[in-house]
C-alpha cells in the first residue's frame, strides 16, 4: 500500500460517512507503527497550524455557516476551539468504543469548562463536543495529552486482538485497529479543514 497520506484518508471518511466503505478495508493495509506514526504526525501539524493563534483567529468560522439556532451546524462549520476540543473528545471517544472491544476500563473523557456550551448536532456522536474558552496553547496541550494517553493505550495491546469487536452508529463491527484508524483519520480530516480555513481571504490576520 502507498504511505498514508491527508488526502486518501478524507477521501477514505467520505466513502465511510456515505456507508460506501468500511474503515477496517483501509485500516487493515497499515500497521499499527504506521497508523501511530501518521497520527502524531497530524497532532503535530495542527499544532504548527494553531499555535499563536490570537481569539479572533480562533473564533473564526469560514463564510456561509448556518445562523440563528443551527449556528453551531456540524463539525465542517466548527471554529477553530471547536475543532480541537471536539478532536479530543472524539479521541476519547474511539478510544472508549476500543475499550469496549476489549473489556478494558473506560478511559477519562475530556470535560468543558464549568458553564461552557458544547457545540454540534447533539445526537451525533462525532458532532457534539466542540466547546470555547481555551487559548491556543490550551487548546493544543489539551489534544496532545489526550492522544498520547491514547497512543499509550493502543502500545500495550497486543498486536493480535482476536474476535474483539465494537460497533457505534456508523461504526459497525470495529476492531481495535480499525479504532484507531479512525482516530488518525478523524485528526487528518480536521488538519485539512483548519489549514482551509486559514486560506480564506476574510481569516483574521491577528
Amino acid at each position: 500500500m502507498p504511505e498514508l497520506n491527508l488526502e486518501k484518508v478524507v477521501e477514505l471518511t467520505r466513502r465511510f460517512y456515505a456507508e460506501a466503505e468500511h474503515m477496517g478495508d483501509v485500516a487493515s493495509e497499515y500497521s499499527r507503527e504506521e497508523v501511530i506514526a501518521f497520527l502524531r504526525s497530524n497532532v503535530a501539524g495542527l499544532r504548527r497550524e494553531v499555535e499563536g493563534m490570537s481569539q479572533k483567529q480562533l473564533a473564526y468560522r469560514a463564510p456561509g455557516v448556518p445562523d440563528g439556532p443551527d449556528e453551531s451546524g456540524d463539525e465542517e462549520h466548527f471554529d477553530t476551539s471547536q475543532i480541537m476540543t471536539h478532536m479530543a473528545t472524539g479521541t476519547a471517544f474511539h478510544w472508549w468504543n476500543m475499550t469496549r472491544a476489549m473489556r478494558h476500563e473506560r478511559p477519562p473523557m475530556p470535560r468543558p469548562p464549568e458553564g461552557t456550551t458544547t457545540t454540534g448536532k447533539k445526537k451525533s456522536g462525532l458532532g457534539a463536543g466542540g466547546w470555547k474558552g481555551l487559548q491556543a496553547d490550551e487548546l493544543c496541550k489539551l489534544l496532545e495529552e489526550t492522544v498520547d494517553g491514547f497512543i499509550t493505550y493502543v502500545k500495550q495491546l497486543p498486536e493480535d486482538t482476536g474476535d474483539a469487536r465494537s460497533s457505534f452508529g456508523l461504526f459497525r463491527d470495529m476492531t481495535p485497529h480499525d479504532w484507531l484508524f479512525a482516530v488518525a483519520a478523524h485528526t487528518g480530516a480536521h488538519l485539512l479543514q483548519i489549514r482551509e480555513m486559514k486560506s480564506m481571504p476574510d481569516f483574521p490576520q491577528a
